[in-house]
């Protein structure tokens, strides 16, 4: 866990009714409890059901999610062969498929969430299905910013018209630039270890301009101006 100062970053210190306003984020790895954080939202329209709900606690009916995951590329594992060093490194593998499996299979069904949501319209008769709707999108770090907008951008709909203006946002001349950038942000463990300054203001822009344009684009969210890197870069390094 990593303890942020609120004022570091501009924030307000804002306060909250009977309680002192928070002046610090606390952070912690979402590994801990299961891996992106959305279990939560999967499973509170049953916990309201099945028992009396903390006090304002109410039913999620939109969810962005951010996933922050390195890229499960394909890892030669040569000591495998070394006694007892190769056991327990094989010990480490068979976690991080784990850990995989288990953020594939809930990204597959935020997913199918996320698509009724989208096909209300032609459901309708189907109500059990409804209830299991969720208005969303989920982030992946490894995407370019150009890659919903470009799935979107054949037709006539409002879809096809937001994913156009998002393109002309980001910019044609842009789009090699991109994925270059998803591919290098692709690699950086989601570990609390320290990251390089540079790198570090890539993954917040990144994050920041691809959350934007795929809000935009699947749930009609504000597309506003992207902010000049150095902006990002004053955001790890306010100091300098």
């Amino acid at each position: 866990m990593v303890s942020l100062p609120l004022r570091r970053f501009g924030l307000p210190e804002q306060r909250v009714t009977n309680r002192n306003p928070p002046r610090r984020f606390k952070l912690l790895d979402g590994g801990v409890y299961d891996n992106m954080g959305s279990e939560w939202l999967l499973n509170i329209q049953q916990r309201l059901r099945d028992g009396v709900p903390p006090q304002g606690l109410a039913t999620v009916t939109e969810a962005i999610v951010v996933n922050a995951s390195a890229g499960a590329d394909v890892i030669p594992r040569p000591w495998v062969k070394i006694p007892f060093i190769g056991e327990l490194f094989s010990l480490l593998a068979v976690k991080d498929v784990m850990y995989r499996q288990t953020t594939a299979v809930r990204r597959r069904l935020l997913n199918v969430r996320y698509q009724i949501a989208q096909d209300q319209a032609r459901i309708q008769a189907n109500a059990r299905l409804l209830m299991e709707a969720l208005q969303g999108t989920t982030i992946q770090i490894d995407r370019s910013p150009f890659q919903i907008p470009r799935d979107f951008q054949a037709g006539g709909d409002d879809l096809s018209a937001r994913a156009a203006a998002a393109i002309q946002l980001l910019g044609e001349p842009t789009y090699e630039a991109w994925a270059a950038e998803a591919e290098s942000n692709r690699t950086v463990k989601t570990t609390l270890s320290k990251i390089e300054p540079a790198r570090a203001a890539s993954l917040i822009r990144h994050a920041y301009v691809l959350t934007m344009v795929n809000s935009h684009v699947l749930l009609n969210y504000p597309l506003l101006p992207i902010p000049d890197p150095d902006r990002f870069a004053w955001l790890v390094t306010p100091d300098s």
